[in-house]
């Protein structure tokens, strides 16, 4: 009888142990998951205290992606680039 008891404590231990591990890598993973869309928040709205506004002469999509990455207010001239744009806009309408 007493060797019963012992087997059931025993399963009932290594069930308790088994939840407790999956428990831990449960909050673990979710704790992760938090942090990386922190992380990614903070990144997408973090903004420069520099008061300018840049000009640029545009080049290549390269460049303006490095540009914008610097969270600043750039002006450049789209005209130039892209001419059709500004041909196909009616004023009428």
């Amino acid at each position: 009888m007493m060797n019963n008891q012992s087997f059931v404590q025993n399963v009932f231990i290594n069930i308790s142990i088994y939840y407790i591990k999956i428990n831990i890598y449960f909050h673990l993973l979710v704790f992760l998951l938090i942090l990386f869309m922190f992380v990614h928040l903070v990144q997408q709205y973090k903004r420069s205290e520099d008061l300018e506004v840049y000009e640029m002469d545009f080049t290549d999509n390269q460049h303006l992606q490095e540009v914008c990455d610097i969270k600043q207010p750039v002006l450049f001239e789209y005209k130039s680039i892209n001419t059709e744009f500004f041909y196909d806009i009616n004023v009428d309408k």
